[in-house]
């Protein structure tokens, strides 16, 4: 349907926004992450940990003290092509 089209796209989106801020700063916290894109830390969470699953980050260390790593250079969104 049209309406979850724009779901999965606003989904990619803010997905790609994450991954972007990220690649800034891979210390970032997802409480930190969540204030930047003005959104909630149980939002930013849902797309991270669909992310992991998704093999496209992976966080290395300890949850205070880790980095993110960006998998095959991020975005590889299965059956969607994002169009600008």
């Amino acid at each position: 349907s049209a309406a979850s089209d724009v779901f999965k796209r606003q989904d990619t989106e803010t997905a790609e926004r994450i991954i972007a801020i990220m690649r800034k700063h891979p210390a970032i916290t997802v409480k930190k992450i969540a204030e930047q894109l003005n959104l909630s830390v149980g939002g930013v969470r849902y797309h991270v940990n669909k992310m992991k699953k998704d093999g496209l980050v992976e966080h290395i260390g300890s949850s205070k003290k880790g980095t993110w790593s960006i998998k095959n250079g991020g975005f590889s969104v299965s059956g969607i092509t994002t169009k600008k």
